[in-house]
């Protein structure tokens, strides 16, 4: 007679046990994948930065400089001079951002220093690298350094007087002004807006129409919101009377290494730019069809066809914006006080002085896109200020 054999099934508990170990295992294996992941992406961060420190060098040593900001975003790292590739597509930094790192910060930022004398690329790695921990590090052309924190607050403005080649945007006195290169000139983009000369001093401010004659009758510095049904400082900048500009003979209005344009920077601005005014305009404008413009770049704060910032619609004379100097019609504040021009023209001062009552100040109209005036004004009016690049 055959004996049965007889199979004992798991029991409930053992089940459990089982797929409680599977899980563990799986889990485990999914942790190692994700850390070899990352660590393949934190040593990909390390070789692309040190291959494009490399490569920088053959190129500081073909050109005597670092490439310029242009340069880089070329996307590749061509000889000015001579034509030589020295890298042919700078890499990304990989994807995703890993450990501390932030998507803003999982980048490489080349920054070009000193006038090309020097550069950094900002990157950062989730883990440890060496002895440097995990975070934001910086390439220098000494090596990379680690910054102990990553900047999860708002961004950090560098200071307009501590300018530095390839800077887009720098911080005066409180405000934040667009910078844009026209021909050889670096302006700023937007009318100044300060209350204070570059030394802190506070420029008297004259809001009725009394203290603003008053202030011109006894040839005494004063500035001015734009005001048309509220204030526009933010829209349009300030106005300032020409003895603000010149501050007894200190024209300290702009900050340290800029200055308010000489009547001879606006003749060469003018020759740049030649018959094509259209091109200076911001194209906020009264017409919602021109607001379409493909070529057209609003500045901040954007455009509305029925209140300001815009300029006044004319069917020929519309802006486009394309040299970025987002010039905005601010019109003026005549000598007694009343303004005038909003939405018409825009009128900057020069440092040039004609006479004793009289300075030279460069103007942008709405009814034409042929030609920029210059010419010479009562020192007692109140126009916008552009600053200029030493």
């Amino acid at each position: 007679m055959l004996s049965q054999r007889v199979f004992k099934a798991f029991t409930l508990i053992e089940l459990l046990v089982v797929i409680a170990i599977i899980g563990i295992i799986a889990i485990m294996a999914t942790v190692a994948l994700q850390q070899a992941r990352q660590g393949a992406r934190d040593s990909k961060r390390v070789a692309d930065t040190k291959q494009v420190s490399t490569a920088l060098e053959l190129f500081y040593n073909e050109n005597g400089r670092y490439p310029t900001t242009e340069e880089w975003d070329s996307g590749s790292m061509v000889s000015s001079s001579t034509g030589e590739v020295f890298m042919y597509s700078i890499p990304e930094a990989p994807t995703p951002a890993d450990g501390p790192c932030s998507s803003a910060s999982n980048t490489y930022a080349y920054v070009p220093q000193n006038d090309g004398a020097s550069y950094t690329i900002d990157f950062c790695t989730g883990k440890q690298i060496s002895d440097m921990p995990g975070g934001a590090k910086q390439v220098t052309p000494g090596g990379i350094l680690a910054i102990e924190e990553i900047e999860e607050e708002a961004p950090l403005f560098i200071s307009c007087s501590e300018y530095v080649l390839g800077i887009e945007e720098c911080e005066y006195n409180g405000y934040i002004y667009n910078l844009v290169q026209v021909g050889d000139q670096l302006w700023f983009a937007e009318n100044l807006r300060t209350d204070k000369y570059n030394d802190g001093t506070e420029i008297p401010y004259a809001p009725d129409n009394l203290s603003w004659s008053n202030a011109g009758l006894a040839s005494s510095e004063a500035s001015s919101w734009v005001s048309v049904g509220g204030l526009l400082v933010e829209e349009y900048g300030m106005v300032y009377n020409w003895f603000a500009v010149s501050h007894d003979g200190n024209f300290d209005l702009c900050p340290v290494g800029w200055s308010v344009p000489s009547r001879q920077d606006a003749v060469d601005f003018q020759t740049y730019v030649g018959g094509n005014l259209q091109k200076t305009k911001s194209c906020c404008q009264e017409s919602a069809s021109q607001l379409a413009l493909d070529a057209c770049v609003d500045p901040v704060g954007g455009c509305s066809t029925s209140v300001h910032p815009r300029w006044n619609s004319h069917a020929s004379y519309y802006g486009t914006n394309e040299y970025g100097f987002s010039a905005l019609s601010a019109g003026v504040r005549w000598g007694g006080g009343s303004y005038n021009n909003l939405g018409e023209m825009a009128r900057f001062w020069t440092r040039d002085s004609s006479d004793s009552t009289n300075s030279h100040d460069f103007s942008i109209w709405y009814t034409t896109n042929s030609s920029i005036y210059i010419r010479a004004d009562s020192t007692r009016a109140g126009y916008s200020v552009r600053c200029l690049k030493d």
